[in-house]
């Protein structure tokens, strides 16, 4: 099960793109760094969540324990270039600010079908580095 850690936001470069923040992000769930996802949070998806230890226990419910290291199952973010964005397609009026990312889930023997769609949104927030893009939601879309 995974444990939440106080890790702090895994480095990042200061111009990532919204993709390369969700494949940071997938492997520390990947990797079993609950906190280092955490971290990767924007605030207010941060404020909703409340806590690490909660984000931790919502990842251990379907279909979000997918996503983690010894599912059988491999996410990564699915290439596309819907409104100009490498692997991001803007969301809502300011599209600048927000964007969603599509990761396929597939499952590890490779059985045709097997397959599932999240949809990550990104926020574009005040960081460190200038503004960075953080995971403001996660959808599960559909089993393909």
């Amino acid at each position: 099960p995974p444990a939440a850690d106080p890790a702090a936001p895994p480095d990042t470069p200061a111009d990532a793109s919204a993709e390369t923040v969700v494949a940071v992000q997938l492997a520390a769930l990947r990797s079993g760094s609950v906190g280092a996802a955490y971290a990767l949070c924007s605030p207010a998806n941060r404020a909703r969540l409340q806590s690490a230890e909660r984000f931790a226990m919502i990842l251990k419910m379907e279909p979000y324990c997918l996503l983690l290291e010894g599912s059988g199952w491999t996410a990564a973010p699915e290439p596309t270039t819907k409104g100009g964005t490498p692997g991001a397609a803007p969301v809502g009026e300011e599209a600048g600010d927000r964007v969603k990312v599509l990761v396929r889930v597939t499952h590890d023997d490779g059985a045709v079908g097997a397959s599932r769609v999240f949809t990550f949104e990104l926020a574009l927030v005040p960081g460190d580095k200038c503004c960075e893009w953080r995971t403001d939601a996660v959808h599960p879309d559909q089993i393909c």
